[in-house]
């Protein structure tokens, strides 16, 4: 373990590799299901870190794109007009939807 890291890296280091990592879906159907667990695995740990990050999430469609909006409670003073645009990548596969917030979340808490 590299001493070099904070104690916080270093639990994110020791922790197993998702076992995904490793899955080789061999249809779509497969892959559907893959993509599908994931999602919901991930939304179901959103609220925590909504909550722990201090953020608030809002779905919306913006010029026919269904979108999220994420704000954080607080907003220091001299970043109140402004807006970080994020796009989740995925590579158009996945965390769509709900689950793709999380990089959001982190950047808006």
């Amino acid at each position: 373990m590299p001493e070099t890291v904070s104690p916080a890296m270093q639990a994110v280091i020791a922790r197993s590799l998702s076992p995904i990592w490793n899955a080789h879906p061999k249809s779509a159907e497969e892959w559907k299901t893959l993509v599908a667990k994931v999602a919901a695995d991930t939304v179901a740990t959103l609220p925590a870190m909504r909550e722990r990050r201090g953020v608030k999430v809002e779905p919306a469609t913006i010029a026919g794109v269904k979108a999220f909006i994420v704000t954080p409670e607080k907003i220091a003073e001299a970043n109140r007009d402004r807006l970080l645009f994020h796009l989740h990548g995925g590579g158009y596969l996945l965390a769509p939807g709900e689950a793709g917030t999380r990089e959001a979340i982190l950047a808006a808490g």
